[in-house]
């Protein structure tokens, strides 16, 4: 039988679930350090300045570095992020996991129409 994530932590005395999540154990392990990356790599390329994510977010300065670092961001928060980044979430997502193969291009537009 699989259990919620909550009915596992009513089981784990508060102390025991403490240092287990200091060593990265249990039901409280750390996050992939990937998410982090993906995340601040996205912010990069689309040439955000993590003090401007901080603001669209409408979180402190400091609690945006240490969620680029962890990957910890709200999903909810990161919908308020501009088109430019969500594009590149996509593609360092895509290529993070391998999950499609990302190709991109520059095309020049014919001056001679304009």
């Amino acid at each position: 039988m699989d259990h919620s994530l909550a009915e596992k932590l009513d089981r784990v005395p508060l102390r025991n679930a403490k240092a287990a999540t200091k060593r990265g154990e249990g039901p409280l392990q750390k996050l992939n350090p990937d998410a982090g990356e993906v995340l601040d790599l996205a912010r990069s390329n689309a040439r955000i300045e993590p003090k401007q994510m901080a603001d669209v977010l409408r979180v402190s300065h400091s609690l945006t570095l240490r969620g680029l670092k962890s990957g910890e961001l709200s999903f909810a928060r990161l919908w308020e992020l501009n088109d430019e980044y969500w594009a590149e979430l996509l593609i360092a997502i895509a290529k993070k996991r391998r999950v499609a193969i990302v190709r991109t291009s520059i095309e020049i537009p014919d001056r001679r129409s304009a």
